[in-house]
């Protein structure tokens, strides 16, 4: 277990900073199964770096109570994050996730973005080829050109994506 540590008003004397603890994490062949930072002003960046670096534990802002619970979790094999650190991640995610769905619908044709929208309001091929003035088996084909473009295997992967980038609002 690596424990690294700021200083704080509760973590008092604890001075270590993140950088050469991460760094050390990144050389070890096999990081350690259990590694907790615990620090009052970790950076957003900071934390993605431990996370990729293999650790496991990570608080902020933590009672002393709050670190004795995550050192039982640890020890147990478990993996913990205090509440500030979560919304961090949770943010970063969401982040991330709305430009790869983004990013996968840009690529798409005006056509394909329309067809799209149209799936994703819940149009049935038959539907779609009616409102397109297309046949059903060239709204087939616009789709599967969608969904590899997209990199999903049915049209319910691909309608979600689109619905949160709101293209159904425009169908």
């Amino acid at each position: 277990m690596a424990l690294q540590g700021h200083r704080g008003p509760r973590w008092p004397g604890a001075g270590i900073r993140a950088g050469p603890t991460l760094a050390w994490l990144r050389t070890l062949a096999k990081p350690p199964a259990t590694a907790l930072l615990v620090d009052d002003d970790r950076q957003d960046q900071d934390i993605a770096a431990a996370i990729e670096a293999g650790v496991t534990g990570l608080h902020k802002n933590s009672e002393p109570q709050h670190f004795v619970d995550a050192v039982r979790v640890l020890a147990s094999r478990g993996t913990i994050m205090s509440e500030p650190v979560a919304k961090t991640v949770l943010k970063a995610f969401l982040k991330t996730a709305a430009a790869d769905e983004e990013h996968r619908t840009s690529t798409l044709s005006a056509r394909e973005r329309s067809i799209l929208a149209l799936v994703a309001a819940g149009l049935s091929d038959k539907d779609i080829a009616d409102r397109s003035f297309l046949s059903p088996g060239t709204v087939k084909g616009y789709l599967s050109e969608i969904m590899a473009k997209t990199g999903v295997s049915n049209r319910v992967q691909a309608a979600v994506p689109a619905r949160r980038a709101g293209l159904a609002d425009v169908a």
